[in-house]
Order: C-alpha cells, then structure tokens, then sequence
C-alpha cells in the first residue's frame, strides 16, 4: 500500500502493476577535459530528479474523473514509512483492455527520501542522520540575545530580537518567523548546516539557546 497526499491508493481507488517506487537518481557531473591527461575528471554536482512512469491499474471506472483532476502538480508519496514528492505535468496515457482500465503516470520525483514521522527533535551536543544520504535539515532556534554556534562544522551567529524563535531550511537557504523573513538577524556564509550519515556535533559557543531539528534523516 501506498499513500498520495495522505490518501491510501485503495481509497484512491488505483493498485500499482508494479510498486517500483525507489529507484535511484543519478549523480549529476561535468566532465573537464585536461590537454595532455587521458581520460576525463568528473565533478558531482548534486542529484537529478528521477523521472520515470508508473502503470496504475484503476479500480473503479467512475472515478477515473476524479483521477485525471487529482495528478496535476506536486504530490506527496508515502511508502513503506518514508516521503518523497512528485510532479505531473506530462501527458498522462489511459490505455484499456477487455478487463481493466490502465492509468499511465509520468512522474518527475525528488531525489531523496524522509521519514514519515518527522516531527521536531531537541538536540544538544549531537544529532544523528539515520539514512543513507546528506540531509539538510530544518533547524528551530529559541532564544534571545545572540547565540553563537556550529552544527556538523558549519559555524553561524544568530541574533534574536523580539520574536526570539527563527526556522532556518538549510535546503532553501531562508530564515525565518511566521512567514516574516529574518534574514537581516543571521550571520553565516553560502553553506548552510549538512548533515552526514550518521552522528553530527553540534556546539553551542556562546549564548543559550534550545535547538529543535527535522527533515534530519534523509535516504536515496
């Protein structure tokens, strides 16, 4: 079984031919060419969205309205307790035989996958990343005054003011409190805290501050 935004397939009245949700993406590279050296260098330069169609076979006829409505857009998948997101934006090919209905989706799907019951954990001298890939979480600061601190070896200063929390997305690269940008509060660099597989330190330098991480598990 598997879940899109929250709905169970049966629900959605669709079973998958096949549930081949996981497969991986590729590494994206350059290749630099060096006169007189044989061969190339690669240079990694992130993961590339993993594209690729899934057959569901539609249960219920008269749903299939319903269906074509609902694959527009992004999508959230469940499956087998972890999250990803998809998009839809190519044709989507119905095809009929004697007995059944297939519904052919062209999905785009984000790189990575999260746990699906990622909730907000206080931390203090570490954190642990338990999938198999680089995450980079979203970090809740509660505070005030300014704090100084360093997670996984990405160091930053965090100046609070009358609100005295902040969300920074590390993947998004923002800072912010109810939708307000605090942006103008931070002191940090292009690189924002990345969490390795594994157990990250965390070190608060100076000030007090609680800090509250998720999105900090992240699979392929």
């Amino acid at each position: 079984m598997f879940y899109l935004n929250g709905i169970s397939n049966i629900e959605l009245g669709v079973i998958a031919l096949e549930e081949d949700f996981l497969s991986v993406a590729a590494i994206r590279y350059n290749e630099i060419s060096i006169e007189g050296r044989d061969g190339l260098l690669y240079e990694k330069n992130g993961r590339a969205d993993v594209i690729y169609n899934i057959a569901l076979q539609v249960l219920n006829i008269n749903k299939l309205d319903d269906l074509k409505s609902f694959f527009n857009g992004t999508i959230e998948l469940k499956f087998r307790n972890r999250i990803t997101y998809f998009n839809v934006y190519d044709e989507c090919v119905i095809t009929r035989n004697a007995s059944s209905v297939i519904f052919n989706l062209p999905i785009i799907r984000h790189p990575f996958w999260y746990a699906s019951n990622d909730v907000y954990q206080m931390v203090q001298n570490e954190v642990a990343n338990t999938g198999n890939e680089l995450a980079k979480p979203i970090v809740k600061l509660i505070g005030s005054g300014s704090v100084d601190l360093t997670i996984n070896g990405t160091r930053f200063i965090y100046h609070f003011d009358e609100d005295k929390e902040v969300v920074i997305d590390c993947d998004k690269k923002t800072e912010t409190f109810e939708g307000i940008s605090k942006s103008k509060n931070i002191e940090i660099g292009f690189n924002y805290p990345i969490l390795i597989p594994g157990s990250n330190i965390v070190t608060v330098h100076d000030g007090v501050v609680e800090i509250h991480i998720k999105r900090k598990d992240c699979w392929l």
